[in-house]
C-alpha cells in the first residue's frame, strides 16, 4: 500500500481517490480491520458509503455495522455539511423509531417567573416553528437565560412560575427533556475526559440502546463539522486548573453534545459565546442547514450577543427582551424589510446607520429612550438609508461615510443636552398618532408627547401621574401605565387626579420606587397645579417611561394580536381525549444502561489521573510499612496485647478518615451530574450507584496491598491468607465503604465543599468516640446508648478485637506482673499482704476482651458483626441516595435580576452611559512600547513526555503607546497562548525569541507597566463588586483612600458595573454575579491600576453589544491618551472593531503552531487581501468576519495565508522595524521608572489585604455554622459521654483517652482549610501576577483571620468538655487557664497542617490524601495507641519529632499530676492469687477458686493497677514537665508556619 511522503500515516486508494486527512487513530472506530483486498467487494462497499449519503436512497444506517475502518474513514472523510440532516435523520430511524416520537413545535404563552421576590419573566410568550430558527436578543438584565430555562424544563424549584408550554398542543411530561435539549452559558464538562469521551457519553446515554458503532460514527462526523476532529479530538477538556482545549472549542463542545442527542428543539444560550465571527456563522449556519431541512424535524432558539448581520439573517423569527417582557416577536426578515425596525421607526426610535440591528436591538432594550428621535442629533435623523437595503447587507452609504459620522456625532453629554433641548420631537407612523393630544379630555389630561417635549433646562420632563393605582386617594400619585391601558394607548392619554400635595412629601422620604404592572418605577416630587397632581420626572426615570411606552406599544400593535391569533390557531392546545402521539420516556436508555457507561466514564477518570492514582498507592504502601515494622512480629505478652487493640483502632480510623480525599471530586462532579441529570443523561441514582460501584476494585485492591504487607509484618492471628486475614479484610472494606456513603450523603446536603469537608470528620469521629475502644460501651451513659447502635466503626471495632483476641493466649513479662514488688505490703503476709505473689492481669485473649465488655460474644458476633456493617451500608445507601438524588437539586443563579438602575438623585447621565468623557482616564505614567519577535512557544506531548508541540511558530509583533491592537484567529489558533506569553504568565512549556518593553528584556517590573485581563474571571467570590476593584486601586496605585475610591468609581463607571457596586461576586454553586458582570468586574480591577501596556483576553466575550462597546470604548479612550493595548477578541461588530488601530492574525498550521498571517494597520486589510488575491470584500459586509475568513485559515487554491505574509511588504516593514528596535525608532516614549517591584508599601499591603481577609471570613457564613456548630456538637458530646469523670481507674483512662480523642478532633476538622486555599489559587495567581501584594503578606493576613475563627471555637469547645467531664480544677483554676491556651494552640496547628497539605500538593484530591496519611502516623506515634517503650529504635525519631506527642502529655500532665486514684469495691483492680487453700467455717481445707473466692481475703487480693497520677505519667512517658511540653508545641507551630510562608511564596500549581 503507498505511503505519504513525510512518511506519516498510509494513503487509501479507493475508486482513484486518494484519501489525505484521514488517520485511522483519530478515528478510532475499530470495529471491522480490513480483511480483504477484493476490488469487487470493496466497490460493493464503497457504493454503500454513496448510498448512505443520498437522502433518495431507503438503505438503513444500520448497514455501518458491515463497514470496515477504511471504509468507515472514507464515509467520514467524504461526508459534506449539507450531508448532516441526511445522516442524523437516518440515524434517528435506528434509535428505536425516535424520529416519530420527537415533537419540533413549542409554545409559550404568558411565561412569568418569580424567585426571591424579585420578578424576573412577565407574561413572554411565542413559539418555536418546526423547521425555523429563532434568535432571542436581549441585554444582560432582559431575563432571556431564566426564560431558556424554564422552557427547557431547568427552571429553579424556589421559583414561583406561571404560564403554559405546549409540545404540538400538549402540555410537557416526562420526557420533555428528549425532545428539547438546553445548552447552557457555562460549559459543564468531566475535565479529564477528552473531547472524544464527552461526545460518545452524550450520544450513548440520550439517544437509546442500540450497536455502538453507530453512536461512535455519529460522534466523529459531528466532531469534523464543529472543527474538533484530528488532535482535538484526543484532548482533554480541561479546566481553570488544567490545561485542555481552548474557550472557544469548549463551546463547540457543548453545542455539539446537544446534536448528537438528536433532540428535535434546541435551546442555546449564547450559543457563539467565545467563538470568533466565521466559526459563529458557520456553526449557525450550519445549524440552519439542518433547521431547515424539511425532512428532519427539528428547531432551534438561540440567545446572541453581538451577531453579525450575516449571522442574523440566518434567522427566521425573532424575540427581543427586555427586562423580562418581550417587547418584539414576530419574523426577522419580511420581503427584504426588517418588520421589528419598522415597528421600532413606528414608535420614534430610529437605528443609527453605523450601527448593525442586532446591536441595535440589544441596546434598545438596555435603554429604549437613548435611540428615540428626540434624542439623536440631526445628522442622524437628516440621513436616509432604506431597510431593504440593510436586509440585502446593502446600504446608501459607503463603510468610511458611516464611520465618519459615528464619529461626528460622538458629542459629549453636556452638548447633547443642549441639542436635545432645542429638537422637536419626531413623529413617524404609529408614534405621530400615540404622541398626539386628544381634546376631547378634560384640561388635567397630559399625553406623554407632550412630556416628552416639556424637557426641562435641567433636563427634566413633567410626567403627569394617577393616584387611583396605589388604592389611597388622596394620598400619593404614580406612572399611570396599568393593565387596562390598551384603551389608554387607544386614546392617547394618561390621566391625573388631584392630591394632596403636602401629604405627598412625606411620603417620599419612606420609599423611591414602586412596581406597577411589574415595571419598576421611581417617585419623584410632585407639584399641584390647576391641572392636577404633576410629577416632574428626571433623566434617571426615563428609562422606565420609554420601557413602559415601548411594551405597551408592542402589546397593543398588531403584532401582538397576529402572535395570538398564531398561538391559538395555528398551535391550538390539544383537547385531553386527543391523541398525543408515542410516549416519550424522560430517559431513552434503561437504569442498568445508565449505570454501566457512568461507570466506564468513572474507570476512565480514575485511571486517567496517575497523579493520585500513585499518591493513594504510595500512600497505601508507606501506611501498611510503617504499621508493619512498628508492631513486626508482635509478641503475647501484655505490652503486645495493648498494641494490637491500637492497631486496629488506628487501622479503623485510617481507613474511615481517608475517605474524605474523595469529598473535593465528589463535589465537582455533583455540578455536572445537576446539569446532566437535568439534560437527561441518567437517572440520578445511576450516577450514584456509579460512584459507589467505582470506588470498590481501587478499594479491593488498595486494601488487599495494604494488609498483605500489614498482617505478614505483624503477624496477627491466622497469618496471612487464613480466615483471620479474610475477617479483618471484610470488615475494613465495609467500614471504608460505609464511610464513602456518608461522604456522599454529606456531599447531598452540603451546600458547598468547604461545609461537606468540614462535617465529614466530626461525624466520623463521633462514630469513633463510642466505638469501645476509647470508652467501654458499659461506660458509656445511658442517654448515648443509641449512638453505639448506629456506630459502623463500633461494629468494625467489635469484630476486629474478636477475630484477633478470642484464640489468642497472653503471657507476662516480669515487669507486667501485678502488684509491683515495690508496694509496701508486696511481702506481707496473708491476710494483710500478698506474700510475695504476683499475678498476670491478663492470660487470655478473652480475658482482655472484657476491657472492652466483650468478654460475653462468641466467634460467631464476627459474622453478626459483618451482617450489621451490611445493614447500616444499605440504610446509609438510602440516605445518601435522598441526599443526592431524591432531594430537590439544582445549580444556582447567575442573572441579573431584570430591574431598572437604581440611582441616587443628582447623579450625572455617565451612569448609563460609560465613563465621563470629559474627566476620563488620566494615565500617570508615561507611556511603554512592548514587542516580540521570532516568538515560538511549545509544551510537552501529554501522551509522548519525550515529544512537544509547538503552539505558536515564529510569531512577531509589537504595540507602542496609542495603539489598539485586536489579535485575532481561529478558536484554538493560539490567541490566548500568545498573550500569555508576552505578558509573562506562562507557567509551563519552553519559549524562545524576543520580548521587550522599553528596549529591555521583560524583568520584574513588568506587573507594574502592564496590566492582564484574564479569559476566565477569577474573583473572590464573597467580596463584593467595589471592593473588588478597590483593593486593587489601594495596592496597585500609589495613592491614597480617597484618591484609591474616585479612580474605583471611574473604572466602574466605565465598564457599566457601579449599580451593583454592593452585591457579592458568588460562584456557580450558590449564585451570584451574572458571567457578563464577571467579566466587567474583571476588566475594571486591571483598568483601576492605569497601566501603560494593557493585555486583554477576550474582554467582550459573553457580554451584550451596549457593555461591549462601553468596554472597548473605554479603552479605546485610554489609548488615545498613551496606553498600548494588546486584545483578542471574538465577534467583533463593525463598530466596534473600527476602534482598533492594528490587527495581527494567527493562522493555525498543522505542526507549526500559529503563526502571523497578518500583522498591519486595519484601514489596509481589504487592499492586503485584494492585492494579494486573498479574497475581496462585499459590500455591507463586517471588514473583522471578512478578515478572519481570509486570512485565519489555508486557502482553497492551497495558500496559506501565513506564508503569502512572509513575502509581503508588510512583513518586511515589520521585520525591518523590529530588528532595529520599536523603541528606539519611535520619538515621544518615556519609559515608567519604579523603585520598587510593589506600589504599595508593606504595612498598606498588609492592612488592605488583611481587611479582605477578614470579610471574606466572616462572610462565609456556612463555614462559619459548620466550624462553630462542630464544635459546640463535639464539645457537648464528649463532655457528656466522659460526664464528671471520677477518681477511679476507668476515671483514669479515661481521662488520658479524652485528652488524646479531644486533639485528633480538633486536628482532623482543620481539612476543610484544604479547600478554602487549594479554591483561591486562581485568584492568588492572578494577584501575584500582578505584583498586587508580596505572596507572604497574603498567607499572614489568612493565618491572622482565621483566630477570629478557631479562637471562638477553642473556646466553647473547652468550656464544654471542661467542665461538663470535671476535669481537674486546681490550682484555683490556673490549670483550666492553661488547658485553653494550649487548646487555641493545636486549633492553630492543625489549620497549618492542612495549609501545608494544599500548598506542597498538586490538587486537593492527593492534599486530603496526605492530610489524613500525616495525622495517622502522628496518632499512631503520638504514645497513646502504642506507649513509647514499645515504639522500635528505627521508628522512635517520630515519636520525639511527633507533632501530637508534645500537645497530648501537655494535657495529660496538666489533668493528672497531683491527683489520686483507687478502685472502689475492686472495679480494675487485678485479682492476684495468695493461696491454693483456705479454711472455711468449718475447719474444713476448701481450694481457692476463682471468681467464687474473690473475696476471699486468703485466696485473692486485689492489686490496683494506679493510685496516683503521676504513676500513670511514667507509665506513658509523659513526666518530662510542662515547660518542654509547651517550648516545643509552640516551636513546631511557629515551625509549620514558616514552611508554609516560603512555600506559599515558592511553590506554583496553576498550569498555564
Amino acid at each position: 500500500m503507498p505511503t505519504r511522503e513525510d512518511g506519516k500515516a498510509p494513503l487509501v486508494v479507493m475508486k482513484q481517490r486518494t484519501i489525505h486527512d484521514v488517520e485511522m487513530e483519530d478515528v478510532t472506530i475499530h470495529v471491522n480491520k480490513p480483511t480483504t483486498t477484493d476490488s469487487s467487494l470493496r466497490e460493493v462497499r464503497n457504493q454503500i458509503v454513496k448510498d448512505l449519503l443520498d437522502p433518495d436512497k431507503a438503505i438503513d444506517f444500520t448497514i455501518a455495522e458491515e463497514l470496515d475502518d477504511i471504509q468507515i474513514a472514507q464515509f467520514i472523510r467524504e461526508v459534506k455539511k449539507e450531508d448532516l440532516p441526511v445522516i442524523l435523520k437516518k440515524f434517528r430511524r435506528v434509535a428505536a423509531g425516535r424520529e416519530e416520537k420527537l415533537k419540533s413545535n413549542l409554545t409559550f404563552q404568558h411565561i412569568s417567573y418569580n424567585k426571591g421576590g424579585e420578578t424576573y419573566l412577565s407574561g413572554v410568550s411565542g413559539f418555536v416553528r418546526k423547521n425555523t430558527m429563532t434568535c432571542v436578543i436581549g441585554a444582560p438584565d432582559s431575563g432571556i437565560t431564566t426564560l431558556l430555562k424554564t422552557l427547557a424544563g431547568r427552571a429553579s424549584a424556589e421559583a414561583k412560575t406561571s404560564g403554559s408550554i405546549f409540545l404540538e398542543g400538549s402540555p410537557i411530561d416526562d420526557g420533555f427533556g428528549q425532545h428539547v435539549g438546553y445548552i447552557p452559558k457555562d460549559d459543564l464538562n468531566y475535565a479529564t475526559l477528552t473531547v472524544r469521551e464527552t461526545l460518545r457519553m452524550s450520544a450513548r446515554m440520550r439517544v437509546g440502546e442500540f450497536a455502538d458503532v453507530l453512536r461512535k460514527i455519529i460522534v466523529e462526523i459531528v466532531m469534523k463539522f464543529f472543527g474538533l476532529d484530528g488532535h482535538i479530538s484526543s484532548t482533554i477538556v480541561g479546566d481553570e486548573t488544567i490545561r485542555g482545549i481552548s474557550g472557544g472549542q469548549k463551546r463547540r463542545l457543548s453545542v455539539a453534545c446537544e446534536i448528537v442527542a438528536n433532540h428535535s428543539i434546541i435551546l442555546a444560550d449564547l450559543l457563539t459565546n467565545g467563538l470568533d465571527s466565521k466559526t459563529s456563522f458557520d456553526l449557525v449556519q450550519l445549524m440552519q442547514t439542518v433547521c431547515h431541512n424539511k425532512e428532519e424535524n427539528m428547531a432551534m432558539m438561540i440567545s446572541l450577543v453581538q451577531p453579525a448581520p450575516e449571522l442574523f439573517n440566518l434567522f427566521d423569527n425573532l424575540l427581543v427582551m427586555s427586562k423580562g417582557r418581550s417587547i418584539y416577536f414576530g419574523p426577522v426578515r419580511h420581503n427584504d424589510r426588517y418588520p421589528v425596525i419598522e415597528f421600532l421607526d413606528s414608535l420614534g426610535f430610529k437605528c443609527p446607520p453605523s450601527k448593525s440591528i442586532p446591536d441595535f436591538l440589544a441596546e434598545i432594550s438596555y435603554n429604549p429612550v437613548r435611540f428615540h428621535s428626540s434624542r439623536l442629533p440631526k445628522e442622524v435623523l437628516n440621513m436616509e438609508e432604506g431597510y431593504e437595503g440593510k436586509a440585502k447587507g446593502e446600504g446608501k452609504l459607503k463603510r468610511e461615510e458611516k464611520h465618519k459620522v459615528a464619529v461626528e456625532i460622538k458629542v459629549d453629554e453636556v452638548e447633547e443636552e443642549a441639542m436635545a433641548a432645542q429638537r422637536k420631537l419626531y413623529t413617524g407612523k404609529l408614534s405621530s398618532q400615540f404622541f398626539e393630544s386628544n381634546p376631547e379630555h378634560p384640561p388635567r389630561v397630559k399625553t406623554l408627547k407632550e412630556a416628552l417635549e416639556n424637557r426641562m433646562k435641567k433636563g427634566e420632563y413633567k410626567i403627569p401621574m394617577h393616584a387611583e393605582l396605589n388604592g389611597q386617594s388622596g394620598r400619593t400619585s404614580y406612572v399611570a401605565l396599568q393593565k387596562e391601558s390598551m384603551k389608554a394607548i387607544e386614546s392617547q392619554t394618561i390621566k391625573t387626579s388631584s392630591t394632596n400635595a403636602g401629604e405627598h412629601k412625606g411620603l417620599f422620604r419612606e420609599s423611591t420606587h414602586d412596581d406597577i404592572n411589574g415595571i419598576r418605577l421611581r417617585r419623584q416630587p410632585s407639584t399641584k397645579s390647576e391641572k392636577g397632581t404633576e410629577v416632574f420626572t428626571t433623566q434617571e426615570n426615563e428609562r422606565e417611561v420609554g420601557f413602559a411606552y415601548l411594551l405597551q406599544a408592542y402589546k397593543a400593535s398588531s403584532l401582538y394580536d397576529a402572535l395570538g391569533r398564531t398561538l391559538w390557531k395555528e398551535f391550538e392546545p390539544n383537547m385531553p381525549w386527543e391523541s398525543n402521539g408515542p410516549k416519550v420516556d424522560k430517559f431513552s436508555t434503561s437504569l442498568w444502561y445508565q449505570t454501566f457507561e457512568c461507570l466506564k466514564r468513572e474507570w476512565i477518570v480514575k485511571t486517567r489521573d496517575r497523579t493520585t492514582l500513585i499518591g493513594n498507592l504510595f500512600e497505601e504502601i508507606l501506611v501498611s510499612f510503617i504499621l508493619g515494622t512498628v508492631f513486626l512480629n508482635i509478641g503475647d505478652e501484655q505490652k503486645d496485647a495493648d498494641g494490637r487493640a491500637g492497631l486496629l483502632f488506628t487501622l479503623l480510623l485510617h481507613f474511615a478518615m481517608g475517605v474524605s480525599a474523595q469529598i473535593p471530586s465528589l463535589m465537582e462532579k455533583k455540578r455536572i451530574y445537576y446539569a446532566q441529570e437535568s439534560a437527561g443523561y441518567y437517572h440520578g441514582y445511576a450516577f450514584f450507584l456509579a460512584q459507589q460501584l467505582i470506588y470498590i476494585p481501587f478499594l479491593l485492591y488498595k486494601l488487599l496491598i495494604f494488609l498483605l504487607i500489614t498482617y505478614g509484618l505483624v503477624g496477627l492471628e491466622g497469618g496471612v491468607g487464613g480466615v483471620q486475614f479474610w475477617n479483618m479484610f471484610v470488615t475494613l472494606f465495609f467500614v471504608t465503604l460505609i464511610s464513602l456513603t456518608w461522604a456522599l450523603f454529606l456531599c447531598g446536603i452540603a451546600p458547598n465543599t468547604t461545609a461537606a469537608v468540614a462535617l465529614f470528620p466530626v461525624t466520623v469521629i463521633l462514630k469513633m468516640l463510642v466505638s469501645g475502644y476509647m470508652i467501654s460501651p458499659d461506660d458509656i451513659p445511658n442517654y448515648w446508648k443509641w449512638l453505639t447502635v448506629i456506630s459502623y466503626v463500633t461494629y468494625g471495632f467489635r469484630a476486629l478485637a474478636i477475630n484477633e483476641f478470642y484464640d489468642l493466649t497472653l503471657t507476662c513479662a516480669s515487669d507486667e506482673l501485678q502488684p509491683d514488688k515495690d508496694v509496701d505490703n508486696f511481702n506481707t503476709a496473708v491476710p494483710n499482704g500478698f506474700a510475695g505473689n504476683q499475678a498476670c492481669p491478663f492470660t487470655t485473649g478473652r480475658q482482655f476482651l472484657a476491657r472492652y465488655d466483650m468478654e460475653d460474644f462468641g466467634k460467631s458476633e464476627i459474622d453478626t458483626s459483618i451482617l450489621y456493617l451490611f445493614v447500616i451500608f444499605v440504610i446509609y445507601h438510602f440516605l445518601a441516595l435522598y441526599s443526592l438524588v431524591l432531594r430537590p437539586h439544582e445549580l444556582g443563579d447567575q442573572e441579573e435580576v431584570p430591574k431598572f438602575d437604581i440611582v441616587e438623585v443628582g447623579e450625572e447621565a455617565e451612569q448609563e452611559e460609560g465613563v465621563d468623557k470629559e474627566k476620563g482616564y488620566d494615565s500617570k505614567r508615561a507611556s511603554s512600547v512592548i514587542e516580540w519577535y521570532h516568538l515560538n512557544y511549545e509544551v510537552k506531548n501529554r501522551k509522548n513526555p519525550d515529544e512537544t508541540i509547538l503552539l505558536l511558530g515564529d510569531v512577531m509583533g509589537y504595540a507602542r503607546p496609542g495603539d489598539m491592537i485586536a489579535l485575532m484567529g481561529p478558536s484554538g489558533a493560539g490567541k490566548s497562548t500568545l498573550l500569555d506569553v508576552i505578558a509573562g504568565r506562562k507557567t509551563s512549556g519552553w519559549i524562545t525569541g524576543k520580548r521587550h518593553i522599553n528596549g529591555k528584556d521583560i524583568d520584574e517590573f513588568l506587573p507594574r507597566i502592564a496590566g492582564y485581563v484574564e479569559q476566565f474571571d477569577t474573583h473572590v467570590e464573597r467580596a463584593t463588586v467595589y471592593e473588588s476593584v478597590m483593593f486593587s486601586a489601594k495596592l496597585r496605585l500609589e495613592c491614597n483612600d480617597e484618591e484609591a475610591h474616585a479612580e474605583t468609581e471611574k473604572a466602574m463607571r466605565a465598564v457599566r458595573i457601579w449599580h451593583v457596586k454592593d452585591r457579592l461576586i458568588g460562584n456557580i454553586e450558590s449564585g451570584g454575579i451574572s458571567p457578563e458582570l464577571r467579566k466587567k468586574l474583571a476588566i475594571a480591577v486591571e483598568l483601576v491600576a492605569n497601566p501603560t501596556i494593557l493585555f486583554l483576553d477576550e474582554p467582550t466575550t459573553g457580554l451584550d453589544s451596549v457593555s461591549a462597546m462601553a468596554v472597548v470604548e473605554t479603552i479605546a479612550h485610554l489609548s488615545r491618551k498613551g496606553l498600548a493595548v494588546v486584545c483578542t477578541i471574538h465577534q467583533p461588530s463593525s463598530e466596534l472593531f473600527s476602534r482598533f488601530q492594528r490587527i495581527l492574525i494567527l493562522q493555525p498550521v498543522k505542526g507549526k503552531g500559529g503563526r502571523v498571517s497578518y500583522f498591519g494597520d486595519v484601514s489596509n486589510v481589504l487592499s492586503y487581501c485584494k492585492r494579494n488575491k486573498l479574497g475581496e470584500m462585499t459590500i455591507g459586509r463586517n471588514i473583522a468576519d471578512f478578515a478572519l475568513e481570509a486570512l485565519g485559515s489555508t486557502r482553497q487554491d492551497g495558500r496559506e495565508p501565513a506564508d503569502v505574509f512572509m513575502e509581503t511588504k508588510e512583513f518586511k516593514e515589520a521585520q525591518n522595524l523590529l530588528e532595529k528596535g520599536v523603541f528606539e525608532s519611535t520619538e515621544g516614549v518615556q519609559p515608567p521608572e519604579f523603585e520598587n517591584v510593589f506600589a504599595a508599601g508593606i504595612l498598606r499591603q498588609f492592612s488592605v489585604v488583611m481587611q479582605r481577609s477578614y470579610l471574606d471570613v466572616i462572610r462565609d457564613v456556612d463555614t462559619l455554622r459548620a466550624q462553630i456548630g462542630s464544635v459546640f456538637i463535639m464539645g457537648f458530646v464528649i463532655g457528656t459521654l466522659y460526664f464528671q469523670m471520677g477518681t477511679d481507674q476507668e476515671g483514669a483512662a479515661q481521662r488520658i483517652s479524652m485528652n488524646f480523642l479531644a486533639i485528633i478532633f480538633i486536628l482532623y476538622s482543620a481539612s476543610y482549610k484544604i479547600q478554602l486555599l487549594i479554591d483561591a489559587r486562581a485568584s492568588i495567581f492572578r494577584e501575584k501576577a500582578s505584583n498586587t501584594y508580596q505572596p507572604w503578606i497574603y498567607y499572614l493576613s489568612q493565618m491572622f483571620c482565621d483566630f477570629i475563627v478557631f479562637v471562638p471555637r477553642a473556646l466553647i469547645f473547652g468550656v464544654m468538655v471542661y467542665f461538663l467531664a470535671g476535669m481537674n480544677l486546681d490550682d484555683n483554676g490556673v490549670r483550666f487557664g492553661y488547658f485553653i491556651l494550649m487548646l487555641i494552640v493545636v486549633f492553630w496547628m492543625g489549620l497549618g497542617i492542612g495549609e501545608t497539605m494544599a500548598i506542597f500538593s498538586p490538587n486537593e484530591k492527593l492534599a486530603q490524601t496526605y492530610f489524613s496519611v500525616v495525622l495517622t502516623i502522628f496518632t499512631l506515634f503520638c504514645g497513646f495507641l502504642i506507649k513509647v517503650d514499645n515504639i522500635p529504635p528505627w521508628w522512635i525519631w517520630l515519636y520525639y519529632g511527633n507533632i501530637i506527642r508534645y500537645t497530648l502529655n501537655f494535657f495529660n500532665v496538666n489533668e493528672l499530676a497531683g491527683l489520686n486514684f483507687n478502685c472502689p469495691l475492686n472495679r480494675g483492680a487485678v485479682p492476684v492469687p495468695v493461696g491454693e487453700t483456705f479454711v472455711d467455717e468449718n475447719g474444713d481445707t476448701q481450694p481457692c477458686s476463682f471468681p467464687a473466692q474473690k473475696d476471699n481475703e486468703f485466696c485473692f487480693r486485689f492489686a490496683c493497677p494506679f493510685t496516683e497520677g503521676d504513676d500513670i505519667l511514667e507509665e506513658f512517658g509523659m513526666d518530662e514537665g510542662l515547660p518542654l511540653y509547651i517550648g516545643v508545641t509552640f516551636a513546631i507551630a511557629i515551625t509549620i508556619r514558616l514552611l508554609n510562608v516560603y512555600g506559599f511564596t515558592h511553590v506554583n500549581w496553576v498550569d498555564k
